[in-house]
C-alpha cells in the first residue's frame, strides 16, 4: 500500500539531500544503507510493481569491467559512481515532483 503522499514526499526530499554527502562515499556502508532506504522508498511511494523500482535497480555505481593494469582504476570507479548518483538525483526529482503534482495516484498517470 503506498504511503501518504506528504510522507512520500518528505522522505523521497530526504533521500535526494543526502546525495552530496555519497560523492566520496563509494561502498561506504552509508552509502549502502542510503540505497536500501532508496528501494524502499520507491516501492512504498509507488507500489512494488512499479517500474519506478525496477528503473532504480539499473543505476550502476561501479564499472562493468575494468581492464586491470590500463589507467587508473579507482578513477573509473570513482566517475561511476558519481555518474550513478547524478542518475539517481534525477530520477528522485522526477520522482518527487510526480509525487507533489499526482499525489498517491502517480503510477496511474
Amino acid at each position: 500500500m503506498p504511503v501518504k503522499r506528504t510522507v512520500a514526499a518528505a522522505k523521497l526530499r530526504g533521500l535526494l539531500e543526502e546525495i552530496p554527502s555519497l560523492k566520496q562515499q563509494r561502498n561506504s556502508e552509508q552509502f549502502k544503507k542510503w540505497r536500501k532506504e532508496t528501494k524502499v522508498a520507491i516501492k512504498k511511494t509507488f507500489g512494488d510493481d512499479s517500474n519506478r523500482s525496477s528503473e532504480f535497480e539499473k543505476i550502476r555505481y561501479a564499472p562493468r569491467l575494468v581492464v586491470w593494469g590500463r589507467g587508473d582504476n579507482d578513477s573509473q570507479y570513482q566517475h561511476t559512481h558519481e555518474r550513478g548518483l547524478e542518475t539517481a538525483s534525477a530520477m528522485l526529482q522526477s520522482m518527487l515532483e510526480e509525487v507533489d503534482e499526482y499525489g498517491q495516484d502517480a503510477e496511474s498517470c
